[in-house]
């Protein structure tokens, strides 16, 4: 892409205000061969704090979380916007360098709007006033820096950013130059911008302070402000094509955050390499990353000892960079007489780009790519597919590998086909764990689960990789119940505390005492769990079990199944039924960039597919048979679609407040400490909303949850919604249970699914069981029998009465 403004004939002509006159005091470092060789067009430049810290160092702000979110909160005690309490708490957390994601969470949402008129502001006015005036605040030294990547950027290189400041867009235009700030929130430009048709545009993909909605702090953020699975992947297909340059980075590659939004690259293999440029101090600290995210191909490279170094080392890069970028310029060193040979070379490139531009004709679209590289595949053979890559499929992954005879015995598979989890139930997950069911094996699986997550690091740390801090909440559950539904609720309680639960009942008279703040009317009795009950953080559950499972050995790949290939022997039952006994040997994955699906030969098939485990199943032949027969008994789970609201409401139930479930079925949770509480209903199933994409009703929560739980709690009578999101259930239509084990005809496809809502908080234990039935050929912990696929056949329900 040609350069907006002049360009000099010589190199050093532009960057020659670089230069101070003063002889070199040192040798400076040799630029890597591989770096060095690359065209702008071939780079995606990443942005991190360390440069907007060294273009601005006197703000500290731009230096890091901790940095920023203390000027946030000054700023918000500035404007008096905190009390003393509020402030005080805050600066605490900061003090004890507590999750800092969270903290920021907390305090957007205290300086958010509290009606539609009042405060709407106040969070805008508050970056405004910690990014004010960044022009005047700009050393020249990090100046450098601003103008290598925007000549990089004018010859063709893209340029994202982690930052929330507009520092280079700044810049650009004082050197009379326009560069435009995108976020996630304007899907049309971000796939231009991908789709290199906006390559003068800086992406933010955490947002930019400018636009406080489209500001993105955790993982779950971008489903927040890019629904466009589209956008999504073009934007992933990047770090497949192109090689990324990451600058002033620092940890950005192991933030949770930012892998959310690259998670599809994680284990393509590919020879494309992407380069990571730190102090040379560092160099060995961050190798160790390369274990953990977007490794696969990242050279750490040292610029020099010191940060001051990185402006002189990055300038002459640049200068290397471009050159290979200028169209009939020889390179620096290039012999005069080599001039023949370079024009021989680029005609015979001209002449292959056109006879690939007339080969994609011939095939369909016209626009696939037929040399795409395919080495992301998954591998040819399998002793384990398991089929779904959410929380379930990792922990039957993590819990095989970790109960195997011996290390590296199996070999295990996971497919997933949403990379980024855009879909998945887990993300969309209120992250609840309760005890208080009325089965003893969904109990026995809380009482396991919580357990595993209050020791989590004892199960799933990884060498050298950060802790994981699942942000447990252990504020319990309370369960409402009619005159109707007393002796049930009773009878539940009975069975909860006979396997181990802390649960008491309460009258109306003692629950009021206890929570001033609900209404009793129509309540004959209340169940609330003691402890071992409350909310987690469900993506850290995820990429914690992922993480672990990946660094055992586990394969991961990102496809559809389409096919399952099996052989087949049929015999005769005593009844005179002639059935098909099938084993599938072979699983056929389709992914992304490529026409044909790649066979996998395989001794087990788990199917953990969630909603769409049913679909799965349909491919093996389960259900496709004569009605009321064995071989056409279908497995009855499909995707149902569940709202979860998020509102405002300050003066409603404080930290005391339980996840409460009404006698009409509504629930609701506290969100953070900035009065903002979460909730839902599930609706009747003559009222299921259509399951085709994930849009929410807003009409539900105005007619059928807020009501009810402004009967209930009183002060929601002035709540106010604030955001909403869809998810689905794996729902079981016949007895709203899990299906556990093997099925009976097909022998080797194993289940793990249609837990009707809560397979995230039984996914450890879960895990755990598929595993000891498919490695030993029973239950050892759990016993898990009355979940098999059997009794869909002989019609026997295995209720659950305590479904929210």
């Amino acid at each position: 892409m040609a350069s907006t403004g002049s360009q000099p004939s010589d190199i050093d002509d532009i960057f020659g205000f670089f230069s101070d006159g003063a002889p070199p005091t040192k040798k400076p470092r040799k630029l890597l061969p591989s770096l060095k060789s690359k065209k702008p067009r071939e780079l995606v430049l990443v942005i991190g704090t360390g440069i907007s810290a060294a273009v601005a160092p006197q703000v500290p702000a731009l230096k890091s979380w901790k940095g920023l979110i203390q000027a946030l909160l000054d700023a918000a005690i500035d404007f008096d916007l905190l009390e003393d309490e509020e402030s005080k708490k805050f600066q605490k957390c900061l003090h004890e360098d507590k999750n800092l994601v969270h903290v920021a969470h907390d305090l957007i949402q205290k300086l958010s709007p509290r009606t539609s008129n009042v405060r709407s502001t106040f969070f805008k006015d508050c970056l405004y006033e910690v990014f004010d005036d960044l022009e005047s605040k700009m050393e020249d030294s990090g100046k450098q820096l601003l103008q290598s990547v925007l000549h990089l950027m004018e010859n063709g290189a893209l340029v994202l950013t982690t930052n929330f400041d507009n520092l280079l867009e700044l810049y650009a235009a004082d050197q009379g130059k326009q560069l435009e700030s995108l976020d996630l929130t304007d899907e049309k430009k971000v796939l231009e911008w991908a789709q290199e048709k906006r390559k003068l545009s800086v992406l933010h993909i955490h947002g930019v302070y400018t636009n406080p909605s489209g500001i993105v702090l955790h993982p779950a953020g971008y489903q927040n402000v890019l629904r466009n699975t589209e956008v999504m992947r073009e934007i992933q297909k990047l770090y497949e094509n192109k090689s990324f340059l990451f600058l002033g980075c620092g940890w950005t590659v192991d933030d949770t955050t930012f892998q959310a939004l690259f998670l599809e690259a994680v284990k393509h293999k590919s020879d494309l390499e992407h380069f990571m440029l730190v102090r040379r101090g560092d160099v060995d600290e961050f190798k160790k990353l390369r274990e953990n995210m977007l490794d696969k191909g990242i050279k750490v490279i040292s610029y020099g000892n010191e940060y001051a170094d990185l402006p002189e080392y990055f300038k002459r890069l640049t200068c290397e960079i471009s050159t290979r970028g200028r169209t009939g310029m020889a390179r620096e060193g290039q012999l005069n007489g080599s001039s023949a040979a370079h024009n021989e070379i680029r005609d015979r490139d001209g002449k292959w780009a056109e006879f690939k531009k007339k080969l994609q004709v011939f095939w369909p679209g016209g626009s696939w790519e037929p040399f795409t590289d395919t080495s992301h595949l998954p591998p040819e053979h399998a002793d384990v597919v398991i089929v779904g890559g959410g929380v379930i499929g990792w922990s039957v992954a993590y819990w095989l590998k970790r109960l195997e005879a011996r290390k590296n015995a199996l070999r295990v598979l996971v497919v997933e086909q949403d990379p980024t989890y855009s879909m998945a139930s887990t993300g969309l997950s209120i992250g609840g764990i309760r005890q208080q069911f009325s089965l003893p094996q969904n109990i026995q699986l809380s009482l396991f689960s919580i357990e595993f997550l209050r020791n989590i690091n004892e199960y799933l740390a990884v060498p050298d990789e950060p802790l994981l801090d699942i942000q447990f909440n252990p504020s319990g559950y309370l369960l409402l119940a009619s005159e109707e539904k007393a002796a049930v609720m009773e009878h539940n309680v009975k069975i909860q505390r006979q396997e181990g639960a802390k649960v008491c009942l309460l009258s109306p008279k003692q629950l009021k005492d206890k929570f001033p703040w609900i209404n009793t009317e129509g309540i004959a009795l209340a169940s609330y769990g003691l402890e071992n009950e409350g909310w987690f953080d469900p993506w850290c559950l995820l990429q914690g079990l992922r993480r672990k499972a990946l660094s055992m050995g586990v394969y991961h790949s990102h496809g559809k199944v389409v096919n399952l290939v099996s052989s087949v022997r049929s015999m005769m039952t005593s009844s005179g039924e002639q059935v098909d006994l099938k084993r599938i040997y072979e699983v056929h994955v389709k992914v992304d960039n490529s026409l044909e699906c790649q066979p996998v030969e395989c001794a087990i098939v788990i199917n953990a597919a969630g909603a769409w485990s049913g679909e799965v199943a349909e491919l093996a032949g389960i259900g496709i048979g004569s009605p009321g027969t064995l071989q056409g008994t279908r497995l009855p789970v499909e995707p149902r679609k569940r709202y979860v609201y998020v509102w405002h409401c300050p003066e409603g139930p404080g930290l005391e407040a339980p996840l409460l479930t009404d006698i009409t079925g509504s629930y609701f949770r506290r969100e953070g400490l900035g009065g903002y509480y979460l909730g839902g209903c599930s609706p009747m199933e003559e009222e299921e909303p259509d399951t085709k994409d994930l849009e929410v009703d807003h009409d539900f929560f105005q007619k059928k949850v807020w009501p009810y739980l402004a009967q209930r709690i009183p002060a929601f009578n002035s709540l106010k919604v604030r955001s909403a999101w869809a998810g689905f259930y794996d729902y079981n239509t016949f007895d709203q249970n899990g299906i556990v084990g093997p099925h009976p005809l097909v022998s080797n496809m194993y289940f793990a699914t249609g837990f009707s809502g809560h397979g995230l908080q039984h996914a450890p234990g879960v895990g755990r069981a598929v595993a000891e039935v498919l490695l030993n050929g029973n239950f050892n912990t759990i016993d898990l029998n009355p979940f098999s696929f059997n009794r869909f056949y002989r019609g026997k329900k295995v209720l659950e009465n305590n479904i929210i």
